[in-house]
């Protein structure tokens, strides 16, 4: 199957666990990003370009689904995060779950602290 298919339905499983995890928990999307895992995962496997290409994707449905407090920031921010961890992949061996784990702890910092540290 094609890479773009792939990318598409993950981003759509990541919608749907989203918003499956909005009703359940409140404040759930804000403790969990689902979007920001693909875009981490897709710049690890695909390199810079495909990361933020899915990253900015991904930060579209979830602004447009979820209607953060500016519009785009999301996607602008997803697309940053999946550069620089597409760039690092391809210049650093980053194999096995603890660096992977490394890697998506260090995204999600980030994430934080270009939204203001409201999540």
């Amino acid at each position: 199957m094609k890479t773009w298919l792939w990318t598409a339905l993950t981003i759509l499983m990541a919608l749907l666990l989203e918003t499956a995890l909005g009703r359940l928990v409140p404040g759930g999307p804000r403790l969990f990003d689902a979007f920001l895992l693909v875009t981490v995962y897709c710049s690890l496997m695909g390199g810079e370009t495909h990361g933020m290409l899915a990253g900015m994707c991904a930060g579209w449905v979830q602004d447009i689904h979820f209607a953060g407090p500016v519009l785009g920031l999301s996607a602008f921010t997803k697309l940053l995060v999946g550069y620089a961890v597409g760039v690092g992949g391809g210049h650093f061996l980053i194999v096995g779950p603890a660096a992977r784990a490394l890697v998506l702890l260090l995204a999600a910092a980030v994430v934080v602290i270009v939204r203001g540290g409201g999540g």
